[in-house]
Formats: structure tokens, sequence, C-alpha cells
């Protein structure tokens, strides 16, 4: 979804047989002036503009959500 508009699935594990891989936003910058992210969902200062039912915004994730990446990846 951007900006309200539903663009289609982004990505899609079914196949892979995993039901939820937790997906975290990454942010590149190239060399040049340094740019600033508002992080939409992260803080109750700054909600979601379009909510979508059945997803939650970042800032609604509890400390419990959270492993060490050595823990995630274990087998």
């Amino acid at each position: 979804m951007l900006n309200g508009r539903f663009l289609g699935v982004a990505f899609d594990f079914g196949r892979e047989g995993i039901s939820a891989p937790p997906l975290q936003p990454h942010i590149c910058q190239g060399n040049g002036k340094a740019f600033s992210v508002l992080m939409r969902g992260a803080a109750n200062q700054a909600p979601l503009r379009f909510p979508m039912r059945g997803f939650r915004p970042l800032g609604s994730v509890l400390e419990r959500h959270f492993s060490p990446f050595s823990k995630a990846v274990e087998l």
C-alpha cells in the first residue's frame, strides 16, 4: 500500500512454508545531503495516515516480539 492505495502483494513467503516472516524496513542513503524520515506508526505522535485492517503499526510491537539475531537464525 502506498498513500492509501493498494498496489498488490509485495512479498509472498507462503510457498516457502513461512507463516509470518519478520520484515524490517531498511533505508539506504548515498553520498550527499542527509535526509530525514518520518516513520508513521512508529509513535503515537505520528499515527498511520492510511491504516489497513488486519495490520498493526510498528509502534505497537512489544519487547517480547524481539529476539537476538543469533537466536532468530539458529537451526
